[in-house]
């Protein structure tokens, strides 16, 4: 969140760039709605990349959960006790455990995709040409 701040500077100093004092207003409308715009395509792309992500893990994990496997098998054997032989109960916190990692690992996935969307449109401000100011100075916004 900290790195999302470094961002709002330059797209403003960018959007404001030539543009004549009487239209400041436009500009800024024009801003705030694709900010609103980004900022729910942006939460709805988290929240479903989160969802898919998750399960997507959890079907892997879930693979291993199996009477056959020693160290499920291990693992349940020493939880037992914590549970007094409830079986059920042993089960019901590994597969919450389960969904936990799950969750985890997703998240990991969401940050490095942002990490790497957050890497190319950073560098697109390379690509802006020298821009001028307009011709009646300044704006002031």
């Amino acid at each position: 969140m900290a790195g999302l701040s470094f961002f709002f500077i330059p797209i403003n100093t960018i959007a404001y760039l030539g543009v004549a004092k009487g239209e400041n207003n436009d500009v800024s409308g024009l801003i705030n709605l694709a900010r609103n715009i980004g900022g729910s395509v942006g939460t709805a792309f988290v929240g479903t990349m989160l969802a898919r992500a998750s399960q997507r893990h959890q079907a892997y994990m879930v693979r291993n959960v199996t009477p056959f496997n020693p160290v499920f098998a291990a693992q349940m054997a020493r939880l037992k006790p914590f549970f007094h032989g409830n079986v059920q109960a042993v089960l019901g916190y590994i597969y919450n455990e389960l969904q936990r990692q799950s969750a985890m690992l997703a998240y990991l996935d969401i940050i490095e995709v942002i990490a790497v969307m957050c890497g190319l449109t950073g560098s697109l401000v390379f690509l802006l040409g020298k821009m001028e100011p307009p011709k009646d100075g300044p704006s002031m916004h």
